[in-house]
């Protein structure tokens, strides 16, 4: 099945094109999505954009307004952006407007928000479908002193978030406290990066423009010195505008202030910023000492890139405890300095007798041996939540490296559950070490704890096949492990093979799709037979075919409603699947089952009866039996949303 995959920034859109392209498509074929275009008005609160009703407005800016909006059969929270009527004549608003929709799109990371859908409504106004951010910006917390320790989680987060762009050749250039927000994620604080209509991208799709050189974007008062000269820039702009938000977390003032933008450039210029201990003594001179690193004059003399940031803010944690406005007080003698080591060293553990028969007994030199194998773990906290997928790598029999893009605490605790080539692996473990590398080596440290004797086994075969020689095998023993747990379930479907519900977010789908390319790769392995080669080959052909049809939210609602998976289809609805693509879906889903149709007629008298009796639920029960026969039925799924709406 042909792949939707936008030919200007490689992402899947609901209309497989970027909306500079979307102007040949047809307006939804439901009217009860929309009115006619007016060229005099745009959409506001209570108008249609494909299923999803605009509510409140809940922002405006210089050239676009931002509304939330629920879904009309799912009842799912988006928000939508949309440019403004008067805009539309304005080739650079329109052109930037389309510019942070297809950036934001290129960059996917937990700590950016995330697009949804791009597309142009009734023919001309340009609008993107975006995640929903229930939360409060950084702006608004630090209307308070903000406590160190959410100061450096949200530090931490957003030199992930940041490098994650500067890896694609994106720089923010607008970096700021009101486009970071902060929500709730699995009762934790998790920063999003917002609004890239500024951002600079090294490498263009043919047809697009830079912004006029020696313009100058961005917001004074976090503006780095290069930026206020109209000059090129780079990452390390990106880096003084964190510096400043950092210098702001810990003081609760601004390096830089003045009477008008004018007077505060200047001083981004020529001033030196007030030492931080001086307005806030608790924090460490280490901490000081990264902050103003970050405020250099020069972009050479500052740190070179968020993961060499990210680690020096690790590495400064000592003494940066107290609460902003508090006394200093000296730490206790027993609390150790966090300083990460090598990104590809094993979390250093303490070595314990040989002899032993459990894991605490391992011997010393035997705990510190890495293995060399990798798999897939799913990571869940404290109170069994899952946290999400990973890939643990640099096991030993005392601890592991689990390459991820989780911001977690040091010294918290997280169960990882996952199949290695010996056999299932659940291990509770203590977050020692966190790492931020551009090199792919984000993730974190892990020091294995409480292991029962059935794991202390399977790592001890992990050791075992890795001392194998070589020359002894008939073919690659790990290699084989991983070749008999993937081949079965690559046999079956799409999320079989991925091992994800079959409601799975668009975002999840391609985490996982990008872990197991990596656990599926043979390069991880040495003595592969050409008989192994080629059954590898054909696995990641197989995981190619399942992520190119369930990233594309066309392709994925087909297949799911070939399989009877409403709930896929429900969310290819959710994450904006254009309704003008439905009755042409639906058209190709009936060809493959003809009697469709005519099989719900039953379910939806059923569902009318229970619905004159007053009986809702089992109106709704009839309903689901319609939809899992015929999913891409519109009018189903519109009454089922009404349902849904009167029995709340």
């Amino acid at each position: 099945m042909a792949s939707l995959r936008c030919a200007d920034c490689g992402g899947a859109h609901a209309t497989g094109l970027c909306s500079t392209q979307a102007t040949r498509l047809a307006p939804p074929v439901n009217e009860d999505f929309g009115h006619a275009a007016d060229p005099h008005r745009g959409v506001g609160s209570g108008d249609f954009i494909g299923t999803f009703r605009l509510g409140r407005r809940l922002g405006r800016g210089s050239s676009s307004d931002v509304f939330v909006a629920e879904n009309e059969v799912t009842q799912a929270i988006a928000a939508v952006k949309v440019l403004r009527p008067e805009m539309h004549d304005d080739v650079e608003m329109v052109r930037r407007f389309e510019s942070e929709a297809r950036t934001t799109n290129l960059v996917r990371h937990e700590h950016i928000v995330e697009i949804l859908d791009i597309g142009i409504h009734a023919g001309w106004q340009h609008y993107i479908l975006l995640e929903y951010l229930e939360g409060v910006t950084l702006a608004k917390l630090l209307e308070q002193p903000v406590e160190p320790k959410l100061a450096t989680r949200l530090v931490l987060q957003l030199c992930a978030g940041l490098g994650a762009a500067h890896a694609k050749g994106v720089v923010h250039r607008d970096l700021k406290p009101a486009n970071i927000f902060v929500v709730q994620r699995n009762g934790q604080p998790h920063a999003k990066l917002v609004d890239f209509g500024m951002a600079h991208r090294q490498k263009l799709s043919e047809g697009e423009h830079r912004t006029q050189l020696g313009a100058v974007l961005g917001t004074a008062l976090y503006m780095s010195p290069e930026q206020t000269l109209g000059m090129t820039v780079d990452a390390r702009a990106d880096i003084y505008s964190l510096g400043v938000v950092m210098y702001e977390l810990a003081t609760g003032k601004l390096p830089f202030e003045g009477i008008g933008p004018i007077e505060v450039m200047r001083a981004h210029l020529n001033q030196a910023p007030q030492p931080p201990r001086s307005l806030n003594p608790s924090i460490s001179t280490a901490y000081e000492e990264v902050i103003l690193r970050c405020l250099a004059k020069e972009p050479v003399d500052r740190w070179p890139s968020m993961a060499e940031l990210g680690r020096a803010v690790v590495a400064s944690l000592d003494g940066h405890t107290q609460p902003r406005g508090t006394p200093a007080v000296p730490r206790p003698a027993a609390t150790p300095r966090i300083t990460p080591p090598h990104p590809t060293r094993s979390p250093s553990l303490p070595t314990q007798a040989a002899g032993s028969k459990t894991m605490a007994g391992v011997a010393g030199v035997r705990r510190q041996a890495r293995i060399p194998t990798s798999f897939g773990v799913q990571v869940f906290d404290e109170a069994g939540n899952p946290l999400g997928d990973a890939l643990v790598t640099d096991v030993s029999l005392g601890g592991a490296f689990v390459r991820s893009t989780l911001m977690l605490p040091l010294f918290s605790r997280v169960t990882l559950k996952g199949m290695s080539s010996a056999g299932p692996v659940e291990v509770i473990a203590e977050i020692v070490r966190l790492e931020l590398g551009d090199d792919g080596q984000r993730g974190f440290g892990v020091r294995f704890e409480a292991l029962a004797p059935e794991q202390v086994k399977v790592l001890e075969a992990l050791h075992q096949n890795a001392l194998t020689p070589p020359k002894a095998r008939a073919y690659d023993v790990q290699g084989e492990a991983v070749l008999e747990t993937f081949e079965p379930r690559a046999a079956k479907d799409h999320y079989t093979l991925l091992g994800l519900p079959r409601d799975s977010t668009t975002r999840r789908i391609r985490d996982v799709c990008e872990r197991l390319a990596e656990e599926m790769s043979p390069r991880r392995f040495n003595d592969l037979s050409n008989e192994q080669l080629e059954r590898f080959a054909a696995l990641r052909m197989r995981l190619t075919e399942a992520e190119e049809v369930l990233i594309d939210p066309a392709q994925r609602a087909l297949y799911d409603a070939i399989n009877g998976n409403v709930l896929g289809v429900l969310r290819c609805i959710t994450e904006g699947l254009d309704v003008s693509k439905l009755s042409g879906l639906r058209a190709r889903f009936l060809k493959a089952q003809p009697d469709a149709e005519l099989r719900t007629r039953g379910a939806l008298d059923a569902a009318a009866r229970a619905e004159r009796l007053g009986d809702l639920d089992g109106a709704m029960s009839a309903l689901a039996d319609a939809l899992c026969i015929d999913p891409l039925n519109l009018d189903l799924h519109l009454k089922a949303g009404k349902l849904r709406r009167a029995r709340t």
